[in-house]
């Protein structure tokens, strides 16, 4: 997974920041939505394990960068979103797709996800310890 360069998120930009597509429906008023009733979730059998990862510097690099890059992403296709809604212009064209601009941030968090999973799992204190007392029958 190569770090994202400054002329490849360029690019993404080029490609999305003069989209005049849909954002998104515009907001149901208060009285005309349904509430529904909450579901519990089922119940848990056992409690996950939270896992720490060995992160390298390049990793975390390239774990910050992308996460800047869909910080601004994010932010400026709701800036978007909103400057139309004010403005009072319909929003046409994308009615079954998503916009490209969302694409782009899925596609980023995707390699977020990627670089971060890729790092190695730190061994938890329940089995430092018994590889510590395996070593010690030993």
């Amino acid at each position: 997974m190569a770090t994202p360069t400054p002329e490849m998120l360029a690019r993404i930009m080029a490609t999305t920041s003069n989209d005049t597509a849909l954002c998104g429906p515009p907001p149901t008023p208060l009285a005309a939505q349904t509430v529904s009733e909450p579901t519990l979730p089922a119940p848990v059998e056992r409690r996950a394990v939270k896992r720490r990862r060995l992160i390298t510097p390049e990793a975390g690099r390239a774990i910050e960068m992308l996460g800047h890059a869909i910080e601004y992403l994010a932010d400026e296709h709701a800036l978007a979103c909103i400057s139309r809604r004010v403005r009072g212009e319909r929003q046409e064209g994308w009615p079954t797709e998503k916009h490209p601009q969302v694409v782009a941030i899925e596609l980023l968090m995707a390699r977020n996800r990627e670089v971060y999973f890729s790092c190695p799992e730190l061994p938890t204190l329940g089995e430092r310890l018994r590889a510590m007392l395996k070593a010690q029958r030993a």
